[in-house]
């Protein structure tokens, strides 16, 4: 679990931005299988409270009317066959954003979406030389 509360952005002396807290959880489990066959499910949920905004008739920031944030939840699942320092199999993941976001970070709007995918997983583990 994680909590985040970010500081006041200052342009010329004057408060522009304060983000709103963020909150997030995620958690993995697996099971092997056998020696060689492994399934891994992980998961997360990120929340983002309204950002404080400029108020235009009075000095100082307020929560902003419409909340720009959402919540994120991701899904994924990969079942993978090790031999040696390889491991090959096929990884599923989902996430859905349930309204538009802002990303302070990257000044974007993120649109609200949902999207799956499955594709190929090769993995390789670092070798000890001696």
């Amino acid at each position: 679990m994680v909590y985040s509360q970010d500081g006041t952005t200052f342009i010329n002396r004057v408060a522009a931005i304060r983000s709103g807290a963020r909150v997030g959880l995620s958690g993995q489990v697996g099971y092997a299988w056998s020696e060689a066959w492994g399934t891994t499910l992980s998961a997360s949920f990120n929340h983002s409270e309204r950002n404080f905004v400029p108020d235009a008739p009075l000095p100082g920031l307020i929560a902003e009317p419409r909340n720009s944030n959402s919540n994120l939840y991701r899904v994924g699942l990969d079942t993978l066959y090790r031999t040696g320092a390889l491991a090959l199999g096929p990884t599923l993941s989902f996430l859905y954003r349930d309204v538009n976001s802002y990303d302070p970070l990257t000044f974007q709007f993120l649109p609200a979406r949902e999207r799956y995918g499955a594709a190929p997983s090769r993995t390789r583990s670092p070798t000890r030389s001696r």
